[in-house]
C-alpha cells in the first residue's frame, strides 16, 4: 500500500485475533492495553473512553486504541465484536514497532458495512484453527478492512519516513531484497552473506537485530505465503509446489508446512479452497 504521492506506509500485523459473541459485560471496567488494540463490532454496542477519547461503538466501527493505554468501556446492549491486538510494518518488509502518531486513535466509521460484514463473517470461519494459520487469514482480510478505514480517512496512514521508529540499516534492506529476489531458488545464504562482505553469523545478527527474525526465517516465510497463495489459487500439485517455491520435494515442503501451520499443505487446501 502506498499515500497518494506513492510514500511507504504502514499496516497491521495481527498478533492477536479473538471473536466473541453476545457478550453481556467485560470482565473489567477498566483495563491496559499493552499493544495496539482494534475493537471490530459485528453486532450490539459499547461505551467507551481512552486518553481524550469516548463515545459509543456499534456495527461498523473500529475503534482504535494505543499501546499502554487505560481503556474504560461498559457494554450497552450484548456485543458481539473481535478484538485484534497489532504491530505496525512498512508494506510488507519492515517492522517498525509501536511509536504511531495519536491522529489514527480513536472511532472510525467504515461506510461500505456490506463489504465490512462479508470480511467479519470470513475471520469468524477461522475461529477453531491453529493460532498461526488464524493470524494468517484474519490478517488478509483485515488488510481489506484496513483499505477501506483508509478511504473513510480520506488519507493513508502515516508515511514512513514520519515515524520514529528505527530504521533497519541499509545494508540490512539490501539483504532483504537479495533474499525476497531469490527466494524461490537453491538460496545460499552464505553466498548473499559473502555478497555483502559479512560472515554469516553477522549476517544473521544484524538481520535479526533489523527485521526481528533470522534470514532463515524470513526465507521460510516467504516460501510458506506462496505455498498457501498457491494451494487456494491454483490445482498444483505438491510435488509441483515445493519445486516452484524452493524445496527439494512434496515431502520436505509437507514437513516445514505442518511445523509452521499445524495443518498439512493438503489439509490446508481442502479446508480453505473455496
Amino acid at each position: 500500500m502506498h499515500t497518494e504521492e506513492g510514500r511507504n506506509v504502514l499496516i497491521p500485523q495481527l498478533t492477536y485475533c479473538r471473536y466473541w459473541e453476545r457478550k453481556d459485560k467485560f470482565l473489567f471496567y477498566e483495563d491496559t492495553c499493552k499493544e495496539w488494540t482494534i475493537f471490530a463490532v459485528i453486532d450490539g454496542s459499547f461505551q467507551y473512553e481512552f486518553n481524550e477519547e469516548k463515545g459509543i461503538a456499534a456495527f461498523g466501527d473500529l475503534i482504535i486504541c494505543p499501546a499502554n493505554t487505560v481503556l474504560r468501556r461498559v457494554v450497552i446492549s450484548p456485543l458481539t465484536f473481535f478484538a485484534i491486538r497489532v504491530r505496525w510494518r512498512i508494506n510488507d518488509l519492515v517492522r517498525v514497532g509501536q511509536a504511531e502518531p495519536p491522529r489514527f486513535v480513536g472511532k472510525t466509521s467504515i461506510a461500505d458495512t456490506k463489504r465490512l460484514a462479508g470480511n467479519y463473517s470470513l475471520m469468524k470461519q477461522s475461529e477453531g484453527l491453529s493460532e498461526e494459520v488464524k493470524l494468517w487469514l484474519c490478517g488478509h482480510y483485515m488488510q481489506d478492512i484496513w483499505l477501506l478505514y483508509g478511504k473513510e480517512c480520506n488519507k493513508w496512514p502515516w508515511p514512513a519516513e514520519r515515524q520514529a521508529g528505527k530504521q533497519p540499516e541499509p545494508i540490512m534492506n539490501e539483504a532483504s531484497s537479495l533474499i525476497r529476489k531469490h527466494a524461490f531458488e537453491t538460496v545460499d545464504l552464505k553466498e548473499i552473506a559473502a555478497q555483502l562482505r559479512l560472515s554469516p553469523a553477522r549476517l544473521c545478527q544484524k538481520f535479526k537485530a533489523s527485521f526481528g527474525q533470522t534470514p532463515i526465517q524470513f526465507l521460510t516465510e516467504l516460501r510458506l505465503e506462496k505455498a498457501r497463495q498457491l494451494l487456494l489459487e491454483t490445482t498444483m500439485t505438491l510435488d509441483q509446489i515445493s519445486e516452484y517455491i524452493g524445496y527439494q520435494n512434496a515431502y520436505y515442503l509437507s514437513y516445514i508446512f505442518k511445523k509452521h501451520m499445524g495443518v498439512t499443505p493438503s489439509a490446508f487446501r481442502k479446508t480453505h479452497r473455496v
